[in-house]
């Protein structure tokens, strides 16, 4: 007999489930079997014991969500010198003109254990990092960073609220406020993935997604001319640019990285000049080892120029969205997908990722039943899992591979 949860305990199941520990991976399994998966669905899909998923269950009917928390153990003691050594040291420079501290250069720095270090930053308060920012790298005051993550975490709750089927409602929520943190009204996302030949300028990779706020025909057509100049021999110097340093979490501001002269090119104009766009901010997260996600915002003549701090505050922001990349990208099937979605199956998609059956799907969207059956069909090819459980694993975490997507 399947699971019934409340709709306040699925969202907080969803949350949790995003997580890479032992909590997310309960959490996971609660949901599976919410969903109507068997005992042994769920063990294949987790890799997991049965009696893994009977223990939990169990716990979760006799104290629901706190049942699937992990009990508070032993305290590791490293010492309050250790302790203040490392918070000392994440106020210096990084070494080789690093941007950001990591337990195992903080523990090469201090010649301590690095696993060490990393406990004292997890009890520090930087358990969702592999990174500690150095302060000297952003242009965020100290008491302007406490500010900005009072006006963050209420943006950041707002985003945990939408469900798996609401992506695209996720990603235009995101875009308009953080947008309005800098005074920016115009932004955009778009879906990058490494296709091509990795010997070529732009080292393979490619956009194949967009959405933008407000959405415009226009701009669409400006996204079609970028995707013909990435497949060109020679590319603009600043699509160089933001290739550059794929793989790590990156922002950069126009203004702030391009010769004078450039602003005064065709292809700026071709770009951004004929909409009156003065000034842009591109915010990169990357997703897997193939896959990154971009967010940009724009600023017109009538607006001025944004700032380094402007930059910052949305790279803080973008950073702090972790689970959204990862649906966006799966969205599109661009993450784990044999080849790209097409408009109709991500309509479906949307549907397939509720309590929906397939007949009210096809309902919902005005369409017969086997054409329906047959997206979604499709749709478990292209991302190879049997069902509705498997789809779904995907989306919690479980079962995604690192193959090139097409």
């Amino acid at each position: 007999m399947s699971l019934t949860l409340t709709r306040t305990e699925r969202r907080i199941l969803l949350t949790v489930a995003e997580q890479p520990d032992a909590e997310g991976r309960r959490a996971r399994a609660i949901l599976l079997l919410a969903d109507g998966a068997s005992y042994r669905d769920v063990c294949a899909t987790l890799g997991c014991h049965a009696d893994f998923v009977y223990r939990w269950r169990v716990r979760f009917e006799a104290e629901r969500i706190d049942g699937l928390r992990t009990r508070p153990s032993r305290p590791y003691h490293n010492g309050d010198d250790m302790a203040a050594r490392v918070r000392k040291q994440i106020e210096q420079a990084p070494p080789d003109g690093m941007a950001r501290w990591t337990s195992r250069t903080l523990g090469r720095a201090l010649n301590l254990p690095h696993t060490a270090v990393a406990r004292i930053l997890k009890r520090e308060g930087y358990a969702m990092s592999r990174a500690v920012p150095w302060r000297g790298a952003t242009g965020i005051a100290d008491g302007d960073t406490a500010d900005l993550r009072a006006r963050l975490e209420p943006i950041w709750e707002k985003l945990l609220e939408f469900g798996a089927a609401d992506v695209d409602a996720a990603l235009g929520y995101a875009l308009g406020a953080f947008g309005d943190l800098v005074n920016a009204h115009d932004g955009y996302w778009l879906g990058a993935v490494r296709v091509g030949d990795p010997d070529d300028p732009l080292g393979g990779w490619r956009p194949r997604a967009f959405r933008d706020l407000p959405a415009e025909h226009e701009r669409e057509s400006t996204f079609r001319r970028f995707r013909r100049d990435t497949d060109r021999t020679e590319i603009d110097e600043s699509t160089l640019l933001l290739v550059r340093d794929a793989g790590q979490f990156r922002a950069l501001r126009l203004q702030g990285v391009m010769p004078p002269a450039w602003f005064e090119s065709p292809y700026f104009d071709n770009m951004y000049g004929w909409q009156d766009i003065v000034d842009a901010i591109i915010v990169v997260a990357p997703v897997g080892t193939d896959a990154e996600s971009y967010w940009g915002w724009h600023r017109h003549k009538n607006q001025g120029s944004f700032t380094d701090i402007d930059r910052d505050r949305l790279a803080a922001a973008v950073r702090g969205i972790g689970w959204i990349h990862r649906r966006l990208m799966l969205s599109y099937g661009l993450l784990a997908a044999d080849t790209p979605l097409t408009p109709s199956e991500r309509r479906v998609l949307r549907l397939l990722l509720t309590d929906l059956s397939e007949k009210e799907v096809a309902d919902r969207l005005e369409l017969g039943v086997r054409t329906t059956h047959h997206h979604a069909t499709t749709i478990y090819r292209k991302f190879g899992v049997r069902g509705r459980t498997g789809l779904m694993a995907l989306w919690l975490g479980e079962g995604l591979n690192s193959s090139n997507p097409g």
